[in-house]
């Protein structure tokens, strides 16, 4: 079951729910949510790329209880919505696309490290 429940504390109790109904039915999970500050939803604030790599970090460790193996974490879904890019910037670009390898990189560390079994995504 994909759930795209933001990442932000406030959401937790609702991702939570989530998780136990498709654990319920005997479900896997694609976690493919985002923090709200990256596209400044709810009224959040933006976020700039390393908030978001270190958030990104800090709610995989707080949050071991979520994941199960052969789940999916998707960190940044859709990410190019809440960057600044302009195509014609090949600086941009390039930043960007450095951003994306080092938020794959975030993820992949601390799942091993919680004895879980998780694919991480990140779409290029």
């Amino acid at each position: 079951m994909a759930i795209d429940t933001p990442y932000d504390d406030e959401f937790s109790p609702v991702l939570q729910v989530w998780v136990r109904a498709a654990r319920t039915h005997g479900m896997r999970v694609w976690f493919r949510g985002n923090f709200s500050g990256w596209e400044g939803w709810f009224g959040y604030d933006k976020i700039d790329g390393q908030t978001h790599l270190a958030k990104t970090k800090q709610f995989i460790l707080d949050n071991p209880g979520l994941f199960r193996d052969g789940d999916i974490f998707t960190s940044c879904p859709e990410c190019e919505n809440g960057a600044n890019l302009n195509p014609g910037d090949i600086t941009a670009v390039i930043a960007h696309r450095k951003f994306l390898i080092d938020e794959y990189d975030i993820t992949r560390v601390p799942l091993p490290r919680l004895g879980k079994k998780l694919r991480a995504i990140i779409f290029l």
